[in-house]
């Protein structure tokens, strides 16, 4: 479509509705004199400008032969049926309750081993940053609404042992920080005896 230009500012509008809407946002409006000079020809109120207008615009049609009948055209089919549109897929979040209870008491159990003791306040707090971080940090994901069997006892076996993981180092976190510590401190204590010969 042809680019219509503002008369007033010489705006360039995409369509005529981009030019009207121009018009009323930045000119407070526009009369049949601003749509006429822009659009061309006039606004007409009888029949028989409206007969007159249309015989000329049929005249300057190419003439595209016969008398009716319908004519081949070179240009694809513009009735082509479009493709579906991709079904949109139910999201889940990726983090359970229970995962975010584990996850959330990580921090706590290594507040603990360095000898931390949490009160009830400190449990509500971590609980607190536990969904935040949940909220911050999860992942959703986008799966079609139809269900996927997994026919695998293998697979099934596989879920079991990686929640027993996830519960094994919820356990054993205190103890593995606990053993980092304290090599931690040997070697500071060896450097310290180090520097003082």
């Amino acid at each position: 479509m042809a680019q219509v230009p503002c008369q007033k500012c010489s705006k360039v509008c995409k369509s005529l509705q981009g030019w009207k809407q121009h018009m009323s946002g930045a000119h407070g409006g526009y009369d049949d004199a601003d749509l006429q000079a822009v659009a061309g020809g006039g606004v007409s109120t009888t029949p028989d400008d409206v007969q007159a207008r249309m015989n000329r615009f049929a005249d300057s049609l190419p003439d595209i032969g016969g008398d009716g009948a319908s004519v081949k055209s070179d240009a694809p089919n513009a009735q082509e049926p479009s493709p579906p549109p991709a079904p949109e897929g139910k999201r889940i979040k990726a983090t359970p309750k229970r995962l975010k209870k584990i996850l959330g008491d990580i921090p706590s159990k290594i507040l603990e081993a360095q000898g931390i003791p949490l009160d009830s306040d400190d449990e509500e707090a971590m609980e607190e940053a536990a969904e935040f971080l949940a909220g911050v940090f999860g992942i959703e994901f986008a799966v079609p609404e139809s269900k996927y069997v997994v026919q695998s006892r293998f697979a099934a076996l596989l879920w079991v042992v990686g929640v027993t993981f996830l519960v094994w180092i919820k356990h054993k976190t205190p103890e593995v920080w606990a053993f980092m510590a304290q090599g931690k401190a040997k070697s500071d204590g060896k450097s310290i005896t180090e520097k003082a010969k």
